[in-house]
C-alpha cells in the first residue's frame, strides 16, 4: 500500500486538507469550515498524518525569537545557472544511493525484538552479582583502538575506580583516575568508559586544554570539536566490536540518540573498509554531529560555565593568538593511536566554516555577545589604568597624575617648614 501524506492547514477558522502520495504528487484537496468555538484558538496551525497516524503536531511559529536580515538581495534567474553542480553528477548520486542501500541491509539485523528485551532483562539481573567494571574492560579488549587506549592508560598510571556517585563516568585529571558507575547496563557502561578513555588519552597527548582558556568565539569551537570527537570515538570502537563479534554495543548505537552518527559512519565503512584507517568514516560522523541539535546543548552548557566562572577566564588573550592555538589543538585532537589524523586536512575549514562555528540558538548568541562585551569593557578599563613603575615610592614616580592643586616649588615648601606662621 503506498504511503499517503495528509496535511491539515487551519487558518482563521477554515480548515484545508491536502493529500499527497509517496512520490509527492497531488491527490486531493478539500476545504471545511469547522464549528466556531467561543474561546479564540491559534491563528495558524499545521499538522500532518502519515498512513492515518499523526506522530507530530507542529506550529509555524517556533520557540526562537524572531529576527530579520539587515539586507535582502533578490536572486535573479540568471544566477541560478551559476550555482555549483553536484560533483560527479549522476555517478556520485548513484554511489551515495549504493551506500544507503548497503547500510540499510546491514542495519536490519540490529532491530530490537521482544526476545532482545528478555535477554536484556537477564543481563541486567546478572549485573547485580558480577564484577561489571572488570567485565566491561575485558570486553573492550576486542577492539584494537580501545585496547590501545587501555594500554596508554596503564603506561601513564591511570587507574579505574567504581564510584556509585558518578552518573556515568568521568576522568579525574588530578587523581589520574577514571571513575565509573559500575551499576550501569553493560553496553551503556562500555560507551561511558570509551568516552573517558579517549578523554584521558587526549590529555596525555597534550590536547586536554580547558576551552575557557580561549577567546569566547574559539572556546565554542573547541568545546564542540572535543565533544564531537568523543562521540565519534564511541561509534568507531562500537563498530570494531561488532566486527569482532561483540554486536550488542553497536545495537545500542543503532537504537539510541547516536543512531545518526552510527549510520553516517556505517555507510562509509560498509562501502570501503579502508575508511576506518584513512579517517573518511570518522569525518562523516564528525560532520553529522555538527549538523544536529547537539551544538545548542553543548553551547548552553559552556556559556553557563563562562558566566559562573567569569573571573577565571583568560581576559587578555589575543583573538589572533587564540585562533592559531585553536587550529593547532583541532589538529591534535584528530590524532589516533594508529591510522591517519582525520581532522588535520580540515583544520582551516573547521575554524572558518559556519557549519562548525555559527551559534544557531538565539539565546546562546545573546549571552555570548554579553560575555564578549564585558570582556571588551574590562580590557578597555585595564588599558586606561596607569602603569606602576617597579620600585616607585612616590605618587609621581608611580605615574599618578596629581593636578588638583597647583604644585609649589621645593624651595617654597622648605621655607614654609622653617616659618610655619607665614
Amino acid at each position: 500500500m503506498p504511503a499517503i501524506l495528509a496535511i491539515y492547514l487551519t487558518l482563521n477558522g477554515w480548515q484545508r486538507t491536502i493529500k499527497l502520495d509517496e512520490w509527492g504528487n497531488f491527490m486531493d484537496s478539500t476545504v471545511v469550515n469547522p464549528i466556531t468555538s467561543v474561546t479564540p484558538g491559534q491563528n495558524c496551525r499545521v499538522a500532518y498524518t502519515l498512513n492515518n497516524r499523526q506522530p507530530v503536531i507542529c506550529s509555524l511559529v517556533g520557540d526562537q525569537p524572531l529576527f530579520y536580515l539587515d539586507e535582502e538581495t533578490a536572486m535573479e534567474d540568471d544566477a541560478l545557472l551559476d550555482l555549483p553542480k553536484l560533483d560527479g553528477g549522476p555517478a556520485a548520486l548513484m554511489q551515495f544511493q549504493n551506500k544507503l542501500q548497503a547500510y540499510e541491509t546491514f542495519s536490519r539485523s540490529f532491530a530490537v525484538t521482544s526476545e532482545d528485551k528478555e535477554n536484556l532483562f537477564r543481563d541486567n539481573a546478572r549485573l547485580m552479582t558480577g564484577d561489571n567494571l572488570a567485565d566491561a574492560l575485558a570486553g573492550l579488549r576486542h577492539s584494537r583502538l580501545a585496547a590501545s587506549y587501555l594500554d596508554a592508560c596503564a603506561a601513564h598510571n591511570i587507574t579505574f575506580q567504581a564510584d556509585a556517585t558518578i552518573r556515568t563516568a568521568c576522568f579525574d585529571r588530578q587523581g589520574a583516575t577514571i571513575r565509573v558507575n559500575a551499576n550501569l547496563a553493560a553496553n551503556i557502561l562500555k560507551l561511558a568508559i570509551i568516552r573517558e578513555l579517549r578523554r584521558a588519552w587526549l590529555t596525555t597527548q597534550g590536547a586536554g586544554i580547558d576551552p575557557l582558556q580561549f577567546h569566547p568565539d574559539h572556546a565554542i569551537i573547541m568545546n564542540r570539536v572535543e565533544a564531537a570527537d568523543l562521540a565519534v570515538t564511541q561509534v568507531r570502537i562500537a563498530w570494531e566490536l561488532q566486527l569482532a563479534g561483540q554486536r550488542n554495543v553497536w545495537g545500542l548505537i543503532e537504537n539510541s540518540t547516536l543512531a545518526d552518527l552510527g549510520r553516517a559512519f556505517g555507510r562509509e565503512a560498509c562501502m570501503d573498509f579502508r575508511s576506518l584507517s584513512n579517517g573518511d568514516a570518522a569525518v562523516a560522523a564528525f560532520e553529522t554531529w555538527f549538523l544536529s541539535e547537539r551544538c545548542r546543548r553543548h553551547d548552553r552548557r559552556l556559556i553557563q560555565m563562562m558566566l559562573s566562572s567569569y573571573q577565571h577566564m583568560v581576559k587578555d588573550a589575543s583573538p589572533h593568538l587564540s585562533r592559531l592555538v585553536g587550529a593547532e589543538l583541532v589538529a591534535c585532537i584528530g590524532t589516533q593511536p594508529y591510522g591517519k589524523n582525520y581532522l588535520a586536512p580540515y583544520t582551516q575549514l573547521i575554524m572558518n566554516d559556519t557549519v562548525f562555528t555559527e551559534v544557531r540558538d538565539r539565546s546562546n548568541a545573546n549571552f555570548l555577545w554579553f560575555i564578549k562585551f564585558e570582556r571588551a569593557v574590562t580590557q578597555a578599563e585595564d588599558e586606561q589604568k596607569p602603569e606602576v613603575v617597579a620600585g616607585a615610592t612616590t605618587l609621581s614616580e608611580m605615574g599618578v597624575l596629581v593636578s588638583l592643586f597647583p604644585q609649589a616649588a621645593p624651595a617654597d615648601i622648605a621655607a614654609k617648614r622653617r616659618n610655619p606662621a607665614e
